[in-house]
């Protein structure tokens, strides 16, 4: 029909919460240590998706919320100091300034 255009059901602007959870353990590069990390946020999601010929699909997203872990509460190491901790997934601040971040760039194809 005249004036109207085709849009995908999943196209367009979104606002996503997300939880995740994190536990890892890494390799002490001062010491024989290893350290156990586990960690936690809560985030608010906004991102644009678009769809292309019903078969590829393209998201752009970011997120800021709230984050903790072990880590800047349990380091006892002079030389750490309260440093941040990226978790694979999001971005945490520190003991201070507990603000989570991510971004994400999504690249897939759409299955019928």
């Amino acid at each position: 029909m005249r004036g109207m255009r085709y849009s995908h059901l999943l196209k367009g602007f979104y606002i996503r919460p997300e939880v995740a959870f994190s536990a890892f353990s890494r390799d002490d590069s001062y010491s024989t240590n290893r350290d156990d990390i586990v960690g936690g946020a809560v985030l608010l999601n906004l991102g644009k998706q678009w769809v292309f010929d019903d078969a590829m699909g393209l998201d752009l997203f970011f997120g800021v919320g709230y984050g903790f872990d072990n880590w800047s509460i349990t380091v006892d190491y002079p030389y750490y100091g309260d440093e941040p901790v990226y978790h694979y997934g999001w971005f945490n601040g520190t003991q201070e300034v507990p603000i989570a971040f991510t971004a994400g760039l999504r690249i897939g194809f759409l299955m019928k």
